[in-house]
């Protein structure tokens, strides 16, 4: 197993665990990393590059289920949308006469292929050495 090297000192600044707990509520509800990265205060990059290292599996694994949870919640949004429909105004001549209910069959087709599809882990597993002692 790679053991990271030791940190001289403790940052203040950088993914201390507290901005860590903080990126993965604030994912789990808006979904975007850019913009989460942005409110918090670091780069996208070093989001993704403190993903990558071996020895944060767990951050990683905590992002993918915050991602998850996100998908999940759009896709109850859609599965209301696909039973209730969606609520659109009738317009005549430029002018709004009433509203009609309309049931998507393409959002139908996309909340079909996502359920049916089975959820793995995007985190890569921790790198182990070759070498043998």
């Amino acid at each position: 197993m790679v053991v990271p090297p030791p940190r001289r000192r403790r940052r203040r600044t950088g993914w201390i665990p507290a901005r860590q707990r903080q990126f993965v509520t604030d994912l789990a509800t808006s979904g975007n990393v850019r913009e989460v990265c942005a409110r918090i205060g670091l780069s996208r990059a070093s989001a993704y590059k403190f993903r990558e290292q071996p020895h944060n599996a767990a951050f990683a694994h905590a992002w993918d289920a915050a991602l998850d949870k996100y998908i999940s919640e759009i896709a109850n949004e859609a599965a209301d949308r696909v039973i209730d429909g969606e609520t659109r105004p009738v317009k005549y001549k430029g002018a709004i006469v009433g509203e009609k209910v309309v049931i998507s069959n393409r959002l139908l087709t996309a909340l079909l292929l996502y359920r049916s599809q089975p959820r793995t882990s995007r985190a890569k597993p921790p790198k182990t050495s070759t070498l043998s002692t």
